[in-house]
């Protein structure tokens, strides 16, 4: 009798293993992500040697009398001129875009061109970011979430090719069609004044 205990204990954990082995596999498979999208698409833009180069401009370039007002005063007007000299990033736009900051002044701007609603910033560096439409209202960050397979899947060796996330920020925004102004402010982490953006 206990042989046959022994085969069918044997043979009934052979089958466990069998259905546990089977049922990790599915749970493993459903659980993997990989980046896609448009954080694939700003990763392949981020990591390529080809970009648009692009230099902020301060406020006060265009008007002095702008320094100690509200960017609401004088966010239309500041787009138009921005417009004029070719001083903007289009959505959805082949390259990511080399923004040099104006080193003048810790704040700056540039135009985002865009056709579509909704808009995803992503950048290279940690800088603050607002968006304004033309008669000077802020629109929400809606979430500034990384999500981890963009982490992950989107990396760079370092200096010492030791491997670091690409993509330092990412902020989804609700934001109607048209020029948007978009200011952009050095903060603490900001490390450098050169760094790639680009807006989906």
């Amino acid at each position: 009798m206990f042989p046959e205990i022994t085969k069918k204990h044997f043979w009934g954990f052979i089958a466990l293993s069998l259905i546990m082995l089977m049922a990790g596999c599915d749970l493993y498979k459903s659980d993997v992500t990989e980046i896609g999208g448009v954080d694939k698409t700003v990763c392949q833009q981020f990591s390529d040697s080809v970009f648009a180069e692009l230099q902020t401009q301060v406020s006060t370039a265009y008007d002095e009398d702008w320094r100690d007002s509200e960017v609401s005063a004088f966010a239309g007007q500041l787009i138009d001129s921005l417009l004029e000299d070719s001083i903007f990033i289009e959505k959805d736009y082949e390259l990511a875009y080399q923004l040099t900051l104006a080193s003048a002044e810790d704040t700056s701007y540039v135009v985002i061109k865009t056709a579509s609603s909704g808009t995803i910033v992503f950048t290279t560096d940690i800088i603050i970011l607002h968006l304004y439409d033309s008669a000077g209202k802020e629109y929400k960050l809606n979430d500034n979430e990384m999500p981890l397979e963009t982490i992950s899947g989107c990396v760079q060796a370092d200096e010492n090719n030791v491997n670091q996330p690409l993509i330092k920020m990412r902020e989804l925004y609700s934001t109607s069609a048209g020029n948007i102004l978009l200011q952009l402010i050095k903060a603490e982490q900001t490390k450098r004044t050169v760094f790639k953006i680009s807006v989906q």
